[in-house]
């Protein structure tokens, strides 16, 4: 039986929306760890086995589609299964997601009950 608690990594530049999202999946019983930097984010990335990353589309400096990308071709994480989130809601974007190599895709606001549904799904994937 597994019993290790999944350590989720979720890069967003919006702290409410971290705070948000961490005390959701916190409660749920996971590791988190937040960062509002994604340059600092893919340096926690290189430091620490993440079972899941949650990544903000839009940020500033470094966009997602760019975090996804290097996740993707990193030979340490590309297998991780990562759920983009964003407030951009249009096809486009969504189906650009899933082509460059991500898991799912949660439009923001966020639905707390699909927010646990689709990390579940992607755990239980990964």
């Amino acid at each position: 039986m597994n019993t290790k608690i999944p350590v989720i990594l979720i890069i967003d530049d919006a702290d409410s929306h971290l705070y948000l999202l961490q005390s959701i999946l916190s409660e749920e019983g996971y590791n988190v760890i937040i960062e509002n930097d994604a340059q600092n984010a893919l340096v926690i990335m290189d430091e620490i086995n993440f079972d899941l990353i949650l990544l903000d589309l839009m940020m500033p400096k470094i966009d997602g589609f760019t975090i996804l990308e290097i996740i993707k071709t990193n030979y340490k994480n590309k297998n991780i299964p990562v759920i983009m989130v964003s407030a951009k809601s249009d096809i486009k974007s969504i189906e650009r997601s899933i082509r460059e190599g991500a898991h799912d895709y949660i439009v923001k606001p966020v639905n707390i009950r699909d927010v646990k549904n689709k990390i579940k799904s992607a755990l239980n994937n990964y």
